[in-house]
């Protein structure tokens, strides 16, 4: 095991100031930029996918670095003879990964392309060939099984798409392909990766060519562990997912009796047996609203983000519902510009609270958007010197460090839920190895003489 202890840096420049936020604008308006994935690196930098214009008026990659003030660093358009647009972007391993299509020829191609850092190509690989259209949705990094990708593909009997997901190891090599397939439309949206299980998320067409949607778990073979189709009386399609303490939540939208406008849907299963255990609409206000993506804020509260109407500025504006699991919204925030706004994805940050990504429109012209949001008021704590906190010893039962606070302690998920408390005992804190997951912690060291500080802990 390999523990590095870094420090958080937590004074935070405001360029569009709400409490504990910001948001940065990024990309050539000409260029119509929507942002729609990100990654946090060990370093704090964030790392920003997006769909811009080149100067041939294709779709290009545009990958944006910013530190985590939100600052921009540099901006690459990545090179193609293609047309190119990304849907989603993971990391593993040192390297990014882009999923999306081409566009060549009046047919789109599902496609992954793997850069470094930098954004300087390693591998770029077509999935489909011939006549099958295709595209990916949707992408993830799935540790020792590579990355999986999920969208798309035309079954070329009907002109229908199916659900297609892929996985690919680290070179570019397929694992294994899935193909869901039923007698109308049926297009993969999302996936959540949780251990050994992948999750998809697709839209089903019904027969009265109205949409409902279709959830699946497959295993690292590609077998299916369970499916099971959510039927609306209206209209409605998912989006994404995230798993949390052995449920998975999908969000999405859907039309309800009560309005033929779009309300943000909550759905949550048992993981392992795909038990569906509530369905829940998010009811705002009578025009349309929609949740993209979702993060776990805690155990019993969780944050979206997509659309929704703002009742101050009259418009579709970038929407974030916090509620709690039932699906009872706890409170609403709405950042944008008058015109339609978007967030699509969504990400826990190292410091605490959570960053969004989407499109911003101003007279007309789209400018990709970082937008951060912090609700456990990390950012209040000072920057705080290097060695408060080190490492006494590890074993396979305890973690076990020392530190000058004197007073309590508290350990922290990215997401913000609390793991561990107690009180400092002797300039000593011991944590149980067994309850602590391989990821990044955020220790919190809290005292009545002294102002908190707070350190960044990755256990690998």
């Amino acid at each position: 095991m390999r523990i590095m202890v870094f420090i958080v840096f937590t004074s935070v420049m405001q360029l569009q100031v709400h409490s504990q936020t910001f948001m940065t604008l990024f990309g050539d308006p000409l260029d119509r930029t929507i942002a729609n994935g990100m990654y946090q690196h060990y370093d704090s930098s964030v790392y920003v996918s997006a769909n811009a214009l080149d100067p041939q008026n294709h779709n290009a990659i545009l990958l944006t670095k910013f530190d985590q003030l939100g600052n921009e660093l540099w901006s690459n358009k990545l090179p193609s003879t293609e047309s190119e647009v990304c849907n989603d972007m993971a990391y593993l391993n040192g390297y990014l990964y882009f999923f999306g299509e081409k566009d060549t020829a009046n047919m789109k191609t599902a496609f992954i392309k793997k850069t470094d850092l930098l954004g300087n190509e390693v591998w770029s690989k077509r999935m489909v060939n011939g006549t099958r259209s295709s595209g990916f949705r949707g992408g993830s990094s799935w540790g020792s099984n590579g990355v999986v990708a999920i969208g798309f593909i035309n079954d070329t009997v009907n002109n229908n798409n199916n659900s297609y997901a892929v996985n690919l190891d680290e070179q570019g090599n397929v694992i294994w392909e899935h193909e869901l397939a039923i007698s109308n439309n049926n297009n993969g949206q999302e996936l959540e990766v949780e251990g050994s299980n992948v999750y998809l998320v697709c839209d089903r067409q019904k027969p009265n060519f109205a949409y409902s949607m279709v959830i699946q778990s497959l295993d690292n073979s590609g077998a299916v562990n369970w499916t099971d189709t959510v039927i609306t009386p209206y209209n409605s399609g998912s989006q994404n997912a995230f798993y949390n303490n052995g449920e998975l939540f999908v969000v999405g939208e859907s039309s309800t009796a009560s309005s033929i406008q779009f309300d943000p849907i909550l759905i949550k299963y048992n993981a392992l047996s795909g038990q569906r255990l509530s369905l829940n609409y998010l009811n705002l206000t009578p025009n349309s609203e929609a949740a993209f993506d979702a993060i776990p804020l805690d155990d019993t509260r969780l944050i979206t983000c997509g659309y929704g109407y703002n009742v101050l500025t009259g418009g579709s504006d970038m929407m974030l519902i916090v509620a709690d699991t039932s699906g009872a919204v706890l409170q609403t925030r709405f950042y944008g510009n008058n015109e339609f706004d978007l967030a699509t994805d969504a990400m826990g940050s190292f410091r605490g609270g959570s960053f969004f990504c989407g499109e911003i429109r101003q007279g007309g012209r789209k400018y990709g958007a970082l937008l951060y949001f912090d609700e456990f008021g990390f950012n209040s704590i000072p920057e705080m010197v290097l060695n408060e906190v080190y490492v006494e010893s590890i074993s396979d039962g305890t973690i076990q460090f020392n530190t000058t606070f004197d007073g309590r302690y508290e350990l922290y998920k990215l997401n913000g839920s609390l793991v561990a408390q107690g009180q400092v005992e002797n300039d000593h804190i011991e944590l149980q190895r067994k309850d602590l997951p391989r990821q990044i912690y955020v220790l919190k060291l809290l005292g009545a003489s002294r102002r908190a500080i707070s350190q960044k802990i990755i256990l690998d």
